[in-house]
């Protein structure tokens, strides 16, 4: 990593990265935001994923 890369921490997987997209205050990683657009709704991993997502709304609510 380079010292000008800034790694920051992922609202789903809580791993630390560097590219990745913000929704609203939160930063999402590459590769959480590629899983949600391959995913489902009958996959048991999207409830789970929405009640994460949901961190994102009630963050920007309380701030």
């Amino acid at each position: 990593m380079k010292n000008s890369e800034w790694m920051e921490r992922c609202v789903l997987c809580e791993s630390y990265e560097t590219r990745g997209i913000h929704i609203l205050e939160s930063f999402l990683c590459h590769q959480c935001e590629r899983a949600i657009v391959r995913l489902e709704p009958e996959d048991p991993a999207y409830k789970e994923t929405i009640q994460k997502l949901r961190k994102i709304k009630a963050s920007a609510l309380l701030s």
